[in-house]
């Protein structure tokens, strides 16, 4: 058995034969964790965080058990607790505070427990691992892991594998991770804690295949082509090589090599981000339309992301205003979104946000996040990890007084990954895609575990009843997290197969699984709403209400506004009905739904018995958009049904005419694009399709009332 290093453990304890084997079998579960997780994904289930998630949670349950015993086991010896902990208990404190402002308490539940096992699981590397090879092996898991994603995702975009597996928010899914920002946030953060593989004296394949994975990573970003990964990469850089260039002012031996690795990352990544923004050679120039858009497709970037940003951000600071003390609730910053940002539009009118028309699930800053859902303690506990981390770096590079050894450059290489991170989170949400919380927990493990020395730890020497104690509860932790995993597993699958019941028009079926789907999922999303529409194709309107209503708590799209809205007025719930359909409209809602909105504004107002209100406003929306048929041909409808035949068939007529024009512009389109895609052409055909069968329709009551007149 290889002896493992034990320079910063305690010397009056020594671990026994039974102890060293339950370590070694921590680390090889763990190692297989590192490396399974971020690859796993399920076909055909859309949603690649559900089976990452679950399987995280019972693997964490599966090395409590083995750290437990190994715990329990011991009658005496020092336990290392890493500072980094402080800050994270204060975290933890302000998510519980935050449960009370919680509009969906499912999912500051479920989040809170996740996240309470990601630190059992800091805990339990940063007691546990005390060994180069040890830490190598983790380091390598990872690495292996990142080139099999980014390969996957080469070969991708090269068309040699398929991507034709839809999520529920895109076309596709990229590699393992579904996006494309996913699969480079995950190579970036690795990149700095490769290189730890590279200082160690073992074989030269050993090195030559850790070089070869940190160069093909470091090519990935190029091709997965996301500035704010870069951003971070180049925050990384600058931490490194301050720090590194500290010591060499210090008089220490740095092994110069390490740095010019810092300086090659830097110009590597200042160039490529400049690359980025510039303005395509080709814009302007038609490109080939296929089923799918290219991964390497570089554009600048572009104001209206910005804009995005901007508007997202805005929204989560409000949060933090109204509600200072508890935040909205861990978790619940998408489920309360829509209405803060129509009290942002609503304070800046005519404003930059008018032209942004994506709605969002995270804030796409992090810190904004944790600040508008867990209020000024979650803003406390942010600045003091930041803080504490800070401390453990610069502690660890002071204490080193004569040399610069393997062990200070590993520690350095680790926290430049963890600078890229903490960089990363400034414009996109790597704490919430749970690839990237796992490299962010293993990372930090390692940096404060005993391998590293006492720099960042705090040495306990627990009684034997407290230990046990400890070990029970943390056993019984993880094991509702693994109940809690398979529980939502399983109500996943279930609505995959529900959906795809309501999807091929077996809506009593579907009504049947989503509702078992929803019963076992402990915080169930996109269930709910395709549960509501299974019960409104099955004629069960209360029930679908129901369930929209309760959409709007959890996962408030604006399709569900749209059909909530509906059903409301369809059941006589006018106001509930208008105040849904306002907020939408008041979102500035995508062009596809624009339209129907405002058409759905004038029927609620009909429904309401406000014939002259509904009009007015279908006439409105006409001045803005003239050439609407839609509009036109319900216009006419409300006309026919007042007993108004001439006015009717008057917009009648105009709704033909315009969609004459369309069908015919679509036609040409179908001719002359022959690079189109077969996803694409299917689409194309069903829109032909739809317009040509609603031109029938329109042509045949504009006989009916040419027969009446005659």
């Amino acid at each position: 058995m290889a002896s493992r290093d034990q320079s910063a453990v305690s010397p009056d304890w020594t671990p026994s034969r039974v102890s060293e084997s339950l370590d070694q079998a921590f680390i090889a579960l763990l190692a297989l964790a590192l490396f399974v997780v971020p690859l796993l994904t399920w076909p055909g289930l859309g949603d690649p965080t559900i089976p990452k998630t679950s399987a995280l949670l019972i693997a964490i349950f599966l090395l409590t058990v083995v750290w437990g015993v190994r715990l329990w086991k011991r009658d005496s010896g020092p336990v290392q607790l890493p500072w980094i902990l402080l800050p994270v208990v204060i975290l933890g404190l302000a998510a519980l505070l935050s449960l009370l402002a919680a509009v969906d308490r499912h999912e500051s539940l479920h989040s809170l427990i996740v996240g309470a096992l990601h630190i059992q699981l800091l805990v339990m590397i940063a007691t546990t691992v005390r060994s180069e090879r040890e830490t190598h092996l983790l380091l390598g898991s990872l690495l292996s892991a990142g080139v099999l994603a980014g390969l996957y995702g080469l070969l991708q975009h090269l068309g040699v594998a398929s991507s034709s597996v839809e999520t529920f928010t895109q076309a596709r899914m990229v590699s393992t991770f579904g996006q494309v920002n996913y699969l480079g946030g995950f190579v970036a953060y690795l990149i700095f804690p490769s290189a730890t593989l590279l200082l160690t004296g073992g074989k030269l394949v050993k090195r030559m295949v850790a070089l070869f994975a940190s160069l093909f990573m470091i090519a990935m970003l190029v091709v997965v082509n996301q500035m704010g990964t870069l951003l971070g990469l180049l925050a990384g850089s600058f931490v490194a090589l301050v720090v590194g260039s500290i010591g060499l002012g210090k008089g220490r031996r740095a092994p110069r090599r390490l740095l010019i690795f810092f300086v090659c990352i830097a110009v590597f990544a200042t160039a490529t981000a400049t690359w980025r923004s510039l303005p395509s050679p080709s814009a302007g120039e038609p490109t080939p339309t296929g089923d799918e858009p290219s991964i390497l497709s570089f554009q600048p970037l572009q104001g209206n992301a910005i804009d995005e940003r901007l508007l997202f951000w805005t929204a989560g600071l409000r949060m933090l205003a109204e509600h200072p003390i508890t935040g909205v609730g861990l978790g619940n910053y998408r489920s309360l979104y829509t209405p803060y940002e129509v009290k942002v539009r609503a304070s800046h009118k005519g404003s930059r946000f008018d032209s942004v028309s994506r709605r969002t699930e995270v804030a796409h800053n992090d810190y904004i996040q944790i600040a508008a859902e867990l209020g000024i303690g979650g803003v406390v506990g942010v600045v003091a990890f930041l803080a504490v981390f800070v401390w453990a770096l610069w502690t660890r590079v002071r204490r080193d007084t004569r040399e610069w050894t393997h062990r200070t450059s590993g520690f350095l290489l680790l926290s430049a990954g963890i600078v890229t991170i903490l960089a990363h989170a400034l414009v996109s949400f790597p704490m919430v895609i749970p690839s990237s919380r796992l490299v962010m927990v293993g990372l930090l493990g390692l940096l404060f575990c005993p391998y590293f020395g006492e720099h960042g730890s705090l040495t306990l020497v627990l009684p034997h009843p407290a230990r046990r104690a400890m070990v029970v509860l943390l056993v019984l932790l993880s094991s509702i997290g693994a109940v809690l995993a398979a529980r939502d597993l399983g109500g996943f699958l279930l609505f995959a197969r529900g959906r795809e019941q309501l999807l091929l028009g077996d809506s009593a079926m579907a009504v049947e699984t989503l509702s078992r789907s929803v019963s076992l999922s402990f915080s169930p999303k996109c269930a709910v709403y395709y549960l509501g529409m299974a019960q409104a194709q099955s004629g069960k309107y209360e029930n679908a209400f129901s369930s929209f209503e309760r959409c709007l708590a959890c996962c408030p799209a604006d399709r569900v506004y749209f059909f909530y809205a509906d059903l409301a007025s369809q059941l006589g719930k006018i106001e509930a009905a208008r105040a849904a359909i306002s907020t939408l409209l008041a979102t500035v809602p995508s062009a596809e739904l624009a339209t129907p909105a405002r058409i759905l504004q004038a029927q609620i107002e009909r429904r309401a018995g406000d014939s002259t209100a509904a009009i007015a406003l279908l006439q409105e929306f006409l001045e803005s958009e003239p050439s609407c048929w839609e509009a036109q041909a319900e216009l006419g409808r409300m006309h026919l049904e007042d007993g108004r035949e001439i006015d009717a068939h008057e917009h009648y007529q105009a709704a033909l005419a315009q969609l004459d024009v369309e069908i015919e512009e679509l036609e040409g389109d179908l001719f002359s694009a022959s690079a189109l895609g077969s996803n694409a052409r299917a689409a194309l055909l069903s829109k032909l399709r739809a317009l040509e069968s609603e031109r029938n329709r329109i042509r045949r009551t504009l006989h009916n009332l040419a027969e009446l007149d005659g």
